[in-house]
């Protein structure tokens, strides 16, 4: 037999220390795969079968928020240890902040049109759809023409793929790049004011040890929907209710129209897990300063949405373009502009439906006048009680 190297031995000897790979309970690598060697018998446990209910992702948590620390050779094969990590509540957490809402409460009065474009191409139309990533009610955001529009796509886009598998994916991707290094903690990049306030808002989902672990960015995700204050529901925000992004997709799912992300998983989340860390506790600590201007603040928004007055919107994104203009760029304008040349490759075809965040369709960098830009017909659709359409230009 050939005698092993120094390094061999030594990469023996510190995966030995792994209880996975002492216990024999690691994935053994296919032969050529450049993998370091396994130290006992293979086993591939079963992964858990995607749900579309958040009760069920919430349940499987401890089965899948291993991703952080397995190797990435064992993350490409699909390949799982049996012993889940402490990290399993971090998915509850985050997984409650994207689908729990507060009670519904009465609905602000709706007005007319919907943040709506049509996009033509020499007589072929698309739709372009303004959105908030909050449950509402998709029928009456989209309006009549909305509604027909989406039923008679040939395609819809979406920020990302918002399927079951697609969401799985995103959490183990978010969870193997959340967890802070062994020297740091989240309480000590936090004011101990904040730090009090975080564990109160995060109580029953995810211990302080634990929480005391994650990146600020992560936290961040969820905090700003978990600060709301209890009692106080945002008026128009439907409980149980998905987001009106996952309930466009489940509602072309259902027609067997194909779905398309304007980015993918992996780019979605660069751009979240790339926040400067000073920026990721600022954002954490703003959230839970006042939970009832934060909630105030939303119900303002949401408000805006529902009545269709676009005046408190392009307010927020002005404030935002002002005084960050570092997130402005990385959250908005060069995502615009990437996801502007892919609709490129579509949208001559017609009937294609685009959804993405309200901020995303306003001022001279928005999609709207990006498409305008390259000779698209633009126009924001009107009530038919109302004069007709006319182009409409962004402002901010």
């Amino acid at each position: 037999a050939m005698e092993q190297s120094p390094e061999r031995d030594r990469q023996r000897r510190v995966l030995s220390r792994d209880p996975d790979h002492a216990s024999g309970r690691e994935n053994r690598p296919r032969e050529g795969a450049g993998c370091p060697p396994s130290l006992g018998p293979a086993r591939r446990p079963s992964w858990p079968a995607p749900s579309s209910s958040p009760r069920r992702l919430r349940d499987a948590a401890g089965e899948w928020t291993w991703a952080w620390r397995t190797p990435p050779w064992r993350l490409e094969r699909g390949e799982v240890p049996t012993r889940p990590p402490w990290l399993a509540p971090a998915v509850a957490l985050l997984a409650a902040a994207l689908t729990a809402a507060p009670p519904v409460a009465a609905a602000t009065a709706r007005r007319g049109a919907p943040l709506l474009w049509r996009v033509e191409w020499y007589g072929r139309r698309s739709h372009l759809f303004g959105t908030v990533h909050l449950p509402l009610d998709l029928d009456a955001a989209l309006g009549e023409e909305g509604r027909a529009a989406l039923a008679d796509a040939k395609r819809v886009f979406l920020e990302i793929d918002t399927s079951p598998d697609a969401a799985l994916t995103f959490l183990l991707q978010a969870l193997h790049r959340a967890r802070l290094p062994e020297n740091e903690s989240l309480h000590a990049l936090l004011r101990p004011t904040a730090w009090t306030r975080l564990t109160t808002a995060t109580k029953g989902f995810l211990p302080p040890e634990l929480l005391d672990r994650l990146e600020p960015w992560f936290v961040a995700l969820a905090v700003v929907h978990l600060a709301v204050p209890p009692g106080r529901p945002v008026p128009g925000i439907r409980a149980g209710t998905l987001p009106l992004d996952q309930q466009i997709g489940e509602r072309a799912r259902a027609r067997g129209i194909p779905i398309e992300g304007l980015e993918s998983i992996l780019d979605h989340l660069q751009v979240l897990s790339r926040m400067p860390r000073k920026e990721g506790v600022e954002m954490v600590e703003e959230a839970l300063a006042n939970p009832a201007a934060n909630r105030d603040a939303l119900a303002t928004l949401v408000g805006a949405y529902i009545a269709e007055d676009d005046r408190p919107l392009l307010k927020a994104f002005g404030k935002l373009a002002r005084h960050n203009p570092a997130l402005a760029e990385r959250l908005l304008y060069r995502r615009n502009q990437a996801w502007c040349e892919r609709l490129m490759l579509w949208l001559r075809d017609g009937r294609m439906f685009i959804a993405a965040g309200a901020a995303h369709m306003f001022g001279d960098r928005g999609l709207v006048t990006l498409l305008r830009e390259r000779g698209y017909l633009v126009e924001r659709v009107r009530p038919t009680a109302a004069s007709p359409s006319t182009s409409v230009r962004t402002r901010g």
